[in-house]
């Protein structure tokens, strides 16, 4: 019962966490998030036992215990993060969702880089081309669905507020007017 009355001091973890950048975690590689991870784990677990200092509840609370809790978090929730991001990719859910500008080679690498992320940053909805040729197309299954000036419009109905431009040829005052 004893330790039952401190399940507050457990939501140290979330907030370490979220202080952490680790909420909503998209754009992480997999070395910066066990970096991010450890951090909020420690500093979750030296609050809770600085609090046992300062509120002197040391000889009531085991500090071990809360060692131990510390250790298990740095495998439980790197270990926990992962079975997350595996179910959302399994449902269809990982990442915002965006439009992509341009269908060129510059847009296939792009789609191609994301398919190999352990959990895509980003689902492409849709790609946008001024190249009549490639229009209807698929890329990695997407399909390249009109011209770039449409992109906006398509993009704000489907309340979509994330582009990714790979126009590498495209001159800067085009890509300034476009986005």
């Amino acid at each position: 019962n004893l330790y039952l009355g401190a399940w507050p001091a457990l939501l140290l973890w979330p907030l370490m966490f979220w202080r952490e950048g680790l909420y909503p975690g998209f754009w992480l590689t997999a070395r910066e998030e066990l970096r991010r991870s450890v951090a909020g784990s420690t500093l979750a677990a030296l609050f809770a036992l600085a609090a046992t200092f300062v509120t002197q509840t040391g000889p009531q609370y085991s500090r071990p215990i809360v060692v131990g809790g510390w250790m298990l978090s740095l495998v439980f929730v790197p270990s926990a993060r992962w079975a997350g991001r595996h179910l959302l990719r399994r449902l269809g859910l990982a990442g915002p969702s965006a439009v992509l500008l341009g269908g060129g080679s510059a847009g296939r690498l792009l789609l191609e880089g994301l398919a190999h992320q352990r959990l895509p940053a980003l689902q492409v909805a849709a790609i946008f081309d001024d190249e009549r040729s490639r229009i209807g197309r698929a890329l990695q299954g997407v399909e390249v669905t009109g011209r770039l000036e449409e992109a906006g419009p398509w993009a704000k109905e489907r309340r979509i507020s994330t582009a990714v431009v790979a126009l590498p040829g495209m001159a800067r005052e085009d890509l300034v007017r476009l986005i």
